[in-house]
């Protein structure tokens, strides 16, 4: 498989709320997690959620979305289906989590990188 995936951290941005998953855009431009940035000539739509202490992985994500950063978090686990619906995403970032083992098919949706 060609896809190129790093690993990342996510973390709770609420301890005491870590059981309600967060959104990470609301809507273009505007987040309650992380930063969304649409696409330029020169940069992929870009969802970065670095860097939040989020232990798990936010829903909301834009399907436009090519570049996912969820590295430096407090993510253990990955949902089998956290990916799905993210056909353009090219780049994924996971890096410095506590992840230990990752399901069965979680990138199976994710196209190869052009």
């Amino acid at each position: 498989m060609g896809f190129v995936v790093a690993l990342l951290v996510l973390g709770a941005w609420c301890g005491s709320c870590s059981a309600q998953r967060q959104r990470a855009c609301v809507e273009a431009g505007k987040s309650d997690v992380c930063i969304c940035s649409s696409a330029t000539d020169s940069s992929p739509e870009t969802v970065d959620c670095s860097s939040k202490t989020l232990a798990d992985v936010p829903t909301g994500i834009p399907a436009s979305t090519e570049k996912l950063q969820l590295n430096y978090n407090q993510l253990t686990s990955i949902p089998d289906k956290a990916f799905h619906g993210l056909a353009r995403l090219t780049y994924l970032e996971l890096s410095n989590n506590k992840l230990q083992s990752l399901p069965v098919g979680v990138f199976d949706q994710l196209k190869e990188p052009e």
